[in-house]
């Protein structure tokens, strides 16, 4: 998995990770060495919502992964010469004055 790019990673894991995050209200905590992601959901949930709610929250953990293991360069000009399609189309970005 470490040679993959944008294009490769899992369409399905970013999906749900989005539905994840659209779903439900959540709050993040950040520090300086972690970051943590907290849902505000109901306190009683049937087997089959906590089984597809902790799915989701699986397929964010896959999708953050995969994010780390890419080749996504981390550079903010090399990132928008390469995902950029205005950057990446246009003969500006080539020409910087």
């Amino acid at each position: 998995m470490a040679n993959i790019i944008l294009k490769d990673i899992t369409p399905v894991h970013f999906f749900n990770a989005v539905k994840l995050l659209k779903s439900d209200d959540y709050s993040i905590y950040c520090t300086l060495d972690s970051i943590e992601i907290r849902f505000n959901a109901k306190q009683f949930l049937t087997k089959q919502e906590s089984d597809e709610r902790f799915e989701f929250c699986e397929h964010l953990a896959i999708f953050l992964a995969e994010l780390k293991n890419s080749d996504i360069p981390v550079d903010k000009d090399d990132f928008l010469k390469n995902f950029s399609p205005v950057l990446r189309n246009s003969r500006k970005f080539f020409h910087k004055k």
